[in-house]
């Protein structure tokens, strides 16, 4: 059975799955380090990340980002329609704005002003384990997008996902760093660090 993908706005619920999701991925954890915490990156206890992804989930819903899920929470993403943009928020600490200003200057180049969508985040439940829930997430936004006739634009944050993201059709144009001079490649803050690697990936 194909896994059933349904818009959403349980916010809470997508939250919860991408807290899980994203608990070890070192770009956030130099997102949400601080200089005296005790954790050892990039294992992000969840009730420190919970109420930031909350937060960072909530702003994004709340500016036109389309919450989705697939198989009952069994993998989630937020999507962002074409002309909807992700500007930062009031509340955003500078390493998220560094982000998007590296990430920004990218899709400028690649893009030339040219609409798109845009796939700010995507996970599965880490103790799920249900078949195809990414791609029922991927496969109407790719449908959609072509009706559009617009590309689709993603930013893959470990070398697995760039290889998922490849087999969905997606070619790197870009390779980057956030963090650096300031993070280890784990997501720890150091000074000096070589950062953390990222590739921007677009499906035409």
């Amino acid at each position: 059975m194909v896994p059933r993908i349904k818009v959403t706005t349980d916010i809470v619920a997508i939250s919860d799955v991408l807290t899980r999701a994203f608990s070890n991925a070192p770009v956030t954890s130099y997102v949400v380090r601080e200089k005296n915490s005790q954790w050892t990156a990039p294992n992000i206890p969840l009730d420190i990340l919970k109420p930031k992804m909350l937060e960072w989930t909530t702003y994004k819903s709340r500016i036109g980002g389309e919450l989705a899920e697939a198989g009952n929470y069994a993998a989630v993403a937020i999507w962002f329609p074409p002309g909807v943009n992700l500007p930062p928020s009031p509340d955003d600490d500078e390493r998220v704005v560094e982000y998007r200003r590296v990430s920004g200057e990218i899709k400028k180049q690649f893009l030339k002003g040219r609409q798109y969508w845009y796939l700010n985040m995507i996970a599965r439940h880490p103790e799920r384990t249900e078949p195809g829930v990414i791609r029922a997430l991927f496969d109407p936004y790719i449908e959609r997008a072509r009706q559009d006739g617009v590309p689709l634009w993603l930013e893959a944050i470990s070398d697995h996902s760039r290889q998922v993201y490849e087999h969905f059709g997606f070619k790197t144009v870009a390779e980057f760093r956030t963090g650096l001079g300031k993070a280890t490649p784990e997501g720890d803050l150091q000074e000096g660090g070589e950062g953390i690697r990222l590739w921007a990936m677009i499906l035409e």
